[in-house]
């Protein structure tokens, strides 16, 4: 998913004290959970940059792989920075921050921010990526009031794209030479979700389980 370095504009990184916010400790499965971010900690810059040390990480994204933890350290004081509202992914196994999911890109008027999410190649291809997106999309509707929620990634990030469609994001159309990163102008794969989709899935999926619930009760 793209990241973009935006100046802040309203969308603010949650508090650890906001009770209300459940989706501060999302847990994904018995695997990992979500945290919020912490700039202060030494082992999250070590973290990050053990995976956005990798060029394949980086392959897709507008950042270079990092080359120094004191690069990775600037990357989440710019997370962390109140531009953006960031959460850690971490593996319980290992307490290591293993990836992160992001909302950025926030409008206050328009009611609508921009997903992205990025994740250790150990780590690819098992979910996590998935159900980060849709933890971080339920805390957007949830506890951000938004109404739209987008998500771009480069026309060769097939990974990306496929878990935007896996989350219920539908595709828009691409967005010709919309960013410029590593020296070239990139053409972006443009998704979206709305709230009011999102509300209607949720209420569906309720009212299925309890159907199931009722069809085995009769027998």
């Amino acid at each position: 998913m793209a990241e973009h370095n935006h100046e802040a504009v309203g969308l603010y990184t949650l508090n650890v004290s906001d009770n209300h916010l459940s989706a501060l400790s999302e847990h994904l499965g018995n695997l990992t959970y979500l945290q919020m971010l912490d700039v202060g900690h030494n082992a999250c810059a070590d973290d990050i940059f053990a995976y956005a040390a990798d060029p394949e990480v980086a392959q897709y994204t507008l950042w270079s792989a990092h080359t120094s933890t004191e690069e990775s350290r600037r990357f989440i004081a710019w997370l962390t920075s109140g531009s953006v509202a960031c959460w850690a992914l971490v593996y319980p196994d290992t307490r290591h921050v293993i990836g992160t999911s992001v909302l950025h890109s926030y409008h206050l008027q328009h009611q609508r921010a921009e997903i992205a999410f990025n994740l250790a190649k150990a780590f690819w291809g098992q979910g996590y990526a998935t159900e980060a997106a849709r933890a971080v999309i339920r805390a957007g509707f949830m506890h951000y009031s938004l109404n739209r929620i987008e998500g771009t990634c480069m026309l060769g990030n097939v990974a990306s794209a496929w878990v935007m469609e896996k989350v219920g994001m539908h595709f828009e159309g691409i967005l010709r030479q919309y960013v410029y990163a590593k020296h070239a102008f990139h053409d972006m794969k443009l998704y979206a979700i709305l709230r009011a989709a999102t509300v209607a899935r949720s209420a569906g999926t309720r009212s299925g389980r309890r159907c199931s619930t009722r069809r085995t009760l009769l027998g």
